[in-house]
């Protein structure tokens, strides 16, 4: 007899089956989730260093 994987212990098979799926989806969903944050993040941060370098570039140019 040979382990079964971790979602498949102590279910019928079709059950396997659902949650194998099911742990697929979680898994893609927080993948995506994590992306968008650390897109939303870079973007973030890019906007924040351009506005911080036109702020400096316009008081250099007014003195």
């Amino acid at each position: 007899m040979h382990a079964p994987p971790i979602w498949a212990i102590s279910c019928s098979s079709s059950h396997c089956v659902n949650t194998f799926f099911v742990t697929v989806v979680v898994v893609v969903v927080v993948v995506v989730v994590v992306v968008v944050v650390v897109v939303v993040v870079v973007v973030v941060v890019v906007v924040v260093v351009v506005v911080v370098v036109v702020v400096v570039v316009v008081e250099e140019e007014e003195e």
